[in-house]
């Protein structure tokens, strides 16, 4: 009998141990590539450490981070863009509205998350991510090699460098026109 309790609470506090008090992995310039290339699929923050809505993000990315972590699945990063990630925001992501949250597989990017920012949404979402298998061949959109599509199509999607464009977003705010389009 004894045992028997001894074991049931050992098992009970060794869960609490086995999550790190911060399971959301900071990532840098310097790291970031090496650490996502084996990863099947990562939620990303990319982030502001001065933005309001950054930080009513922060304790529900968070929580939901700790839930996935007690299940022994780390699967959620952040990424400070006026930090130590500011060239990978800037330079490869351009991303100038904060906060975004993207997805990658296997290190290649593979979309953005637009729903809820409430915990819930966010472990819904990234519980169909998780269960789905990740193709060995994942990779970027290609880009758009008629750069007359613009012209004809002016309402997105574009493609260019490997991303996709659109007008507006799933909440109806005009996304920032792509590097080097101009209206024709």
């Amino acid at each position: 009998m004894f045992t028997a309790i001894l074991s049931i609470a050992l098992s009970l506090v060794g869960t609490s141990f086995c999550a790190p008090s911060n399971p959301v992995l900071k990532l840098t310039d310097n790291d970031f590539d090496h650490f996502l290339k084996d990863k099947e699929t990562m939620l990303v923050d990319f982030y502001a450490p001065w933005c309001s809505d950054c930080a009513r993000l922060k304790p529900e990315f968070d929580s939901a981070a700790k839930d996935f972590a007690l299940k022994g699945k780390f699967v959620f990063a952040k990424i400070d863009c006026f930090g130590d990630g500011r060239s990978i925001c800037e330079n490869r992501f351009n991303v100038h509205s904060w906060p975004q949250l993207k997805v990658f597989r296997r290190g290649q990017y593979a979309g953005e998350y637009s729903g809820n920012q409430d915990k819930a949404s966010i472990e819904r979402f990234m519980d169909s991510l998780v269960k789905q298998k990740v193709p060995d061949n994942i990779g970027q959109d290609q880009p758009q090699k008629n750069p007359s599509a613009i012209k004809e199509n002016p309402y997105g999607p574009w493609y260019q460098k490997g991303w996709t464009y659109w007008a507006m977003s799933p909440g109806n705010v005009p996304y920032q026109n792509p590097p080097g389009w101009k209206r024709g």
